[in-house]
């Protein structure tokens, strides 16, 4: 018995359904356009002064992200490294 490969080649298609190999299909066509609420700082900046909620929702973020602070590893002296917090902060 041998074990000849054959290769085939196929392919699914059906065109009245629009699936399959090289048709046009919904898929095909489908994109995820870029909308961003940001560029409209205007809009922003009027609900943060407004709604409680959203502002609460924009410093929320701030708060937590600095909330640890963050550690600097370096050879400077622990005194300049005091006077660069201070300066940072």
């Amino acid at each position: 018995r041998t074990n000849d490969a054959v290769k085939t080649k196929d392919a699914f298609r059906n065109q009245a359904a629009r699936l399959g190999f090289g048709t046009p299909n919904l898929l095909e066509a489908t994109e995820y356009p870029l909308t961003r609420l940001t560029q409209n700082w205007q809009l922003l900046n009027s609900l943060y002064r407004s709604h409680w909620i959203i502002r609460r929702i924009i410093d929320v973020v701030p708060g937590d992200m600095l909330k640890n602070w963050i550690k600097i590893t370096s050879q400077m002296p622990p005194d300049a490294l005091k006077r660069f917090d201070s300066q940072v902060r």
